[in-house]
C-alpha cells in the first residue's frame, strides 16, 4: 500500500489586497489550503490502517518560505501559506497517535513557470531547481522511525536572507 503522501500542489497571485478579486481567494485557497486539507484526509484512514498493521505513513506538504511572513503584494498567497502550515501541524499533532510523521518543506525561489519565467532560463539559473525540492522530499521520507524531521527550510544562495 501506499506509505507516503506528497501534496505539491500550488498557484498564487500577486496583488494589492484592494485589487484582488474574490476569483483570485478561491482559485488560491481551492488549490493550495483545501487541496491539501482534502487530500491529507482522504490518506488518514488508510494510514491508520497501516499503523494496526504495525507500519509508519508520512505526509510531505511541500508550502513556502513565506509559511511564517508576508510582503507586500503577497496577501492571498501567503495567507494559504500560512493555512497549509497550519494544516501541517495540525496533522502532525493528530497523526502522533498513529504512526503519521509529517514534514514541511518550505522552498524559496524556485526554477519553475511559478516564477512568471520558463524554466531553465537565464534568470533562473541561480534559483532552487526543482530536483533541489525532490531531494528534501526523499531526505525527509527516508528518515529512520526514530527520527521527525518537522519542516525543511531552502532556500537559493542568491536570495535575501529573511529571519
Amino acid at each position: 500500500g501506499v506509505d507516503s503522501l506528497v501534496n505539491n500542489a500550488g498557484v498564487g497571485s500577486f496583488a494589492l489586497l484592494e485589487d484582488a478579486t474574490v476569483e483570485d481567494y478561491r482559485r488560491i485557497m481551492d488549490t493550495n489550503v483545501l487541496g491539501t486539507f482534502l487530500t491529507s484526509k482522504w490518506f488518514i484512514p488508510h494510514f491508520k490502517r497501516r499503523h494496526a498493521g504495525g507500519l509508519l505513513s508520512h505526509i510531505v506538504n511541500i508550502t513556502s518560505d513565506v509559511s511564517d511572513r508576508t510582503f507586500a503584494t503577497g496577501g492571498l498567497y501567503t495567507a494559504s501559506k500560512h493555512a497549509q502550515r497550519a494544516l501541517s501541524r495540525t496533522l502532525a499533532f493528530e497523526g502522533q497517535g498513529y504512526g503519521l510523521r509529517v514534514t514541511e518543506i518550505r522552498p524559496g525561489i524556485t526554477d519553475t513557470y511559478f516564477n512568471d519565467h520558463t524554466p531553465g532560463t537565464r534568470e533562473g539559473l541561480a534559483y532552487l531547481r526543482p530536483e533541489d525540492i525532490a531531494r528534501a522530499v526523499a531526505h525527509a521520507l527516508d528518515a529512520p522511525p526514530n527520527v521527525r524531521i518537522d519542516e525543511i527550510v531552502l532556500h537559493p544562495a542568491i536570495q535575501d536572507i529573511t529571519f
